[in-house]
């Protein structure tokens, strides 16, 4: 099942109280600086963010957490989404070590196992 915003913890009265003292500190607008240097002007639909995400041990303190537009949260996201992906061993392409054709084995290789 996909996250839905409301949906686990962020609907507790502990979030959501939470939420309205970032939203205030944050003065109600995304917090994202552009390239030009300046501030994001969005005040909607507004998000509140986990500066280091949860998964990477990232807390409920307030300077943890940042006002972000929607449009800045989905780019964040995707962003750790591919670091964390990019993150993980993989073995080459996706698919399992090519296998020595039966008759190309040494004597020393056929009492391997898997082989």
């Amino acid at each position: 099942m996909a996250w839905e915003p409301g949906s686990g913890r962020t609907a507790t009265k502990e979030w959501k109280a939470l939420r309205v003292i970032i939203l205030e500190r944050d003065e109600h607008r995304c917090t994202a600086i552009q390239q030009n240097g300046e501030r994001c002007p969005e005040k909607s639909p507004l998000v509140i963010d986990h500066i280091k995400n949860a998964a990477s041990g990232g807390t409920d303190e307030h300077s943890n957490l940042q006002t972000l537009c929607k449009w800045h949260h989905d780019r964040k996201t995707a962003k750790e989404a591919s670091a964390a992906r990019t993150a993980k061993p993989r073995v080459k392409n996706g698919l399992r070590p090519p296998e020595i054709h039966p008759a190309l084995r040494s004597k020393r290789s056929d009492s391997l196992p898997g082989f």
